[in-house]
């Protein structure tokens, strides 16, 4: 059973490989696999909070392999980009149980317990948080953005501010939030409503 998990997730394939390669010090067959299989972020598969952790396991690889060859500043960019990608990864796993609670609470009546996601969320200054990753021409602002959006339709469905940001976000950033196929579908789901 664990092979044939291990042969369904590329990222811990490629994870496992890159490690093997670093710790056999065959550090030129590591190279030439990054350069055979392109870059890796393209191959990540998944969305949200899936995608950013397979990232984060690749740069470990990188991180290592960095250090190995004493390219220490390549080595923190790796881990300032792990860093990021945990991070995005947790943002996105709480504004997707904010929807879930919601589901549960409404939809089948369930009693939802305080949880380490509420107590984040409730504590953190999102709109501040926000605000700076736009400012500073964030790559990652798209796709926090309509989280973050999303996020505030649910907690405050009254408002029909958010839905109206969140329709322009997803129309201006579509080719940028998506693949094709998804871009397609969110944004004519968007703009049926």
């Amino acid at each position: 059973m664990i092979q044939t998990e291990f042969e369904n997730s590329e990222t811990a394939r490629t994870y496992f490989l890159l490690n093997r390669l670093r710790k056999k010090n065959l550090l030129d067959e590591f190279e030439k696999e990054i350069k055979n299989n392109g870059k890796f972020e393209k191959n990540i598969s998944g969305t949200g909070a899936e995608h950013y952790v397979k990232k984060y396991i690749i740069d470990k690889a990188f991180i290592e392999y960095f250090i190995t060859k004493s390219d220490f500043r390549s080595a923190f960019e790796s881990h300032s980009s792990q860093s990021d990608n945990l991070i995005i990864a947790a943002l996105f796993s709480c504004f997707n149980f904010v929807e879930q609670k919601d589901v549960a609470k409404n939809g089948y009546n369930i009693k939802i317990d305080p949880s380490l996601a509420n107590f984040f969320l409730e504590n953190i200054n999102l709109e501040n948080f926000i605000t700076e990753i736009n400012i500073s021409s964030d790559k990652y602002f798209p796709h926090i953005n309509v989280s973050y959006l999303g996020y505030l339709m649910i907690t405050y469905p009254e408002n029909e501010k958010y839905f109206y940001e969140m329709k322009e976000m997803v129309y201006n950033n579509r080719k940028n939030l998506a693949g094709r196929r998804n871009s397609f579908y969110s944004e004519n789901g968007i703009l049926l409503c």
